[in-house]
């Protein structure tokens, strides 16, 4: 009779072989069809939803520089989307308004950091955006009158000026 540690290794082949087709039975059986039901018509529609960002940003850039009318800018999404064979639903409308929607609170974003880049470097600003323009107001602004202003004298008031609080609109804000 041969030795019993002759067989370790066929038996171990045989375990490890029955292992890999277990694994390969819960594969097919249980995450294939989570893929196809869940995974893929998810990255389906995160891949739509990039598409029409980026056909919202294209039209918001060609509004602003006037290449096409600001109330045309739906449409030429709408046309962009109708060239790749995509069917505008109530879906991809709701896909468009929220594409907007997050374009506006970047640009949201955007002038509240400038707001506060500014008010941390010691000016009070108000940033107010509005039909894609920024008006800067300094409150209590003081002019400098180079021509007056003498180098040589200059003194140093404990007195801070008084300025407004900077506020922000609250449509700005999020």
């Amino acid at each position: 009779m041969e030795n019993i540690s002759d067989f370790y290794p066929a038996i171990f082949q045989c375990a490890v072989s029955v292992v890999r087709m277990l694994i390969a039975i819960a594969f097919s059986v249980i995450i294939i069809p989570w893929m196809k039901k869940s995974a893929i018509p998810w990255l389906k529609e995160k891949h739509l939803y990039g598409i029409i960002t980026k056909f919202v940003r294209a039209a918001e850039k060609l509004g602003e520089s006037g290449t096409i009318d600001k109330s045309a800018k739906l449409d030429y999404v709408m046309a962009l989307l109708a060239k790749r064979n995509i069917t505008v639903d109530a879906e991809v409308r709701a896909m468009i308004e929220s594409a907007v929607g997050d374009l506006d609170d970047e640009i949201a974003q955007g002038m509240a950091a400038l707001t506060e880049a500014l008010n941390s470097a010691g000016e009070d600003v108000n940033i107010f955006y509005g039909d894609h323009t920024a008006t800067v107001s300094v409150p209590n602004a003081v002019e400098f009158d180079e021509e007056e202003h003498d180098d040589d004298t200059d003194e140093v008031s404990d007195e801070e000026p008084s300025r407004a609080p900077a506020e922000i609109p609250e449509e700005l804000l999020l």
